[in-house]
């Protein structure tokens, strides 16, 4: 009896795990539509936004919590982080940007720019004057940050095309703009 009781149950419970299995979601199928075979857990991605990428579904940007939008300017030994959506925002090449001297002097109000140079870094350390192409680039005049750019989404720093700079000056994902006295 003890015998026939264990396959009773060793069937019944391989009989629901069978039945579960098929029919189960491999994650796969999470958030395709029902109609492509897939599961519908209420969760809709917004078109063109990514997560966490600062940018709000109606294209606005989400105001910063500390580092998505924020650029840190250092100078004498001081640094400020500086909210990228502070400055008046421009369009370059059909993308909103702010023009780095307006991050620069929203960091240290006041200071006359053409007395100091710029040097960049990016997140991941990067940083122009390192570049054989950037040498002698680098540190840019202070009076040239007002003809480049930070773009809002991405920190990707542009220059008015007049200036001629070469690839390496266009930071990507800067995340630091180094101010010093010529």
């Amino acid at each position: 009896m003890t015998c026939v009781r264990a396959t009773l149950i060793i069937v019944a419970v391989a009989g629901l795990w069978g039945t579960g299995c098929g029919s189960e979601s491999t994650g796969s199928d999470i958030g395709k539509p029902a109609e492509l075979g897939g599961k519908d857990v209420g969760v809709t991605p917004e078109a063109g936004v990514k997560p966490d990428s600062g940018i709000t579904p109606e294209g606005g940007i989400k105001p910063d919590g500390g580092g998505a939008n924020t650029v840190e300017v250092t100078y004498g030994g001081n640094s400020v982080k500086v909210d990228l959506t502070k400055p008046q925002p421009v369009t370059v090449g059909g993308v909103s940007c702010a023009r780095l001297s307006d991050v620069a002097l929203l960091a240290f109000p006041g200071k006359d720019l053409a007395t100091l140079t710029a040097d960049f870094a990016s997140s991941d350390g990067f940083m122009p004057g390192e570049q054989v192409n950037c040498k002698g680039l680098v540190p840019v005049a202070g009076d040239k940050l007002a003809k480049g750019y930070v773009q809002l989404q991405g920190h990707r720093v542009v220059w008015d095309s007049d200036l001629g700079f070469p690839g390496c000056l266009s930071v990507k994902d800067l995340a630091k703009i180094i101010l010093a006295n010529k």
